[in-house]
């Protein structure tokens, strides 16, 4: 390993290029290189959720449903709410006709997204127009300004 791999590995671009080296191998349906390459991005970067997760998609593409079991359940350790690999570990107790898991695992995940769909949307609003008003101040300003338009057109 040498220097600019440590540098590449501490920065997080070693485990993007990987990530995109080993997603053009899976749709080349090559998994055994992409698997490679996620598990060599593992011992230059050590544990990363994301790194576990794509591993995981690569082992169920393979057909290799505990393997795939086991790469998601790691990124979960890692990461609590990765919704990704939240939902795929789901899909791969569903394939297991694990039902009971399933049902648990798929709500989990549906719980996920609906948490941090709320967060981006809480976080967009205090970007947004107005910036912590929100829309609702910006439609109370446009009704007030139709409201005094029509009492001065009326007037005249």
């Amino acid at each position: 390993m040498t220097s600019t791999d440590t540098n590449a590995g501490q920065d997080g671009s070693f485990a993007r290029e990987a990530i995109e080296r080993s997603e053009a191998f899976r749709r080349e349906k090559r998994f055994r290189e992409s698997i490679a390459v996620l598990l060599g991005a593992l011992k230059v970067n050590g544990d990363c959720a994301e790194l576990y997760q794509r591993l995981g998609n690569v082992r169920f593409d393979s057909g290799d449903l505990e393997q795939a079991e086991v790469a998601y359940k790691r990124a979960l350790t890692l990461d609590p709410n990765h919704e990704n690999a939240m939902h795929n570990l789901s899909v791969v107790y569903k394939r297991q006709r694990r039902m009971a898991l399933f049902v648990r695992t798929y709500r989990r995940s549906k719980r996920l997204g609906l948490s941090s769909s709320r967060s981006d949307k809480k976080a967009a609003r205090g970007r947004g127009f107005l910036g912590g008003f929100g829309g609702r101040a910006f439609l109370y300003v446009v009704g007030l300004g139709a409201a005094l338009l029509l009492a001065w057109v009326l007037s005249r």
